[in-house]
């Protein structure tokens, strides 16, 4: 049975409900799927993650899978994983860090530093209350399509620019 593309279903194992985020409890329900590569032939695991996003996340992983536990534990390693991606996307394309041409390290590491603080800072506003006077008027200035998101540092920071 195929799952997609150049990945062949082997083996199936439902689980049950679990809190994958340690800050919010947020329960999805997560399974995962023993695959084979057609072309390598190697075994991996497929972990589907549902009711997080509108869609099922799949995530894989060449770690061998034996219990639920190991199933919760892959998960919550993607998502600790994903947000530091997208802290490192977030500089790259709020700050365009990508786009400065520099020559020496030294430059590259004062850049880097720079724009590091700008991330702490966002950070330290994004952790304000919702309630918290300036957060609200950043926010509302930024003038989003969503009203809710878990990752916000690209609305403050579109926010702060317009000021």
């Amino acid at each position: 049975m195929n799952l997609c593309h150049g990945i062949v279903q082997t083996q199936e194992r439902k689980g049950k409900t679990f809190p994958v985020y340690k800050g919010k409890p947020h329960e999805a329900y997560l399974s995962h799927v023993k695959v084979q590569i057609t072309v390598s032939r190697k075994d991996i695991y497929l972990v589907l993650v549902y009711g997080i996003m509108e869609h099922p996340m799949m995530l894989a992983t060449n770690k061998e899978i034996r219990s639920k536990e190991d199933v919760v534990s892959i998960a919550r390693l993607y998502f600790s994983r994903w947000r530091i991606e997208e802290y490192f996307r977030c500089k790259k394309q709020v700050f365009r860090f990508e786009g400065f041409r520099v020559r020496k390290l030294k430059a590259v590491n004062a850049l880097n530093f720079n724009i590091t603080l700008c991330m702490a800072f966002l950070a330290h506003i994004s952790m304000k209350p919702e309630t918290n006077t300036l957060k609200v008027a950043i926010l509302h200035t930024a003038d989003s399509i969503k009203e809710k998101v878990s990752f916000c540092y690209y609305r403050l920071a579109k926010g702060i620019s317009a000021y």
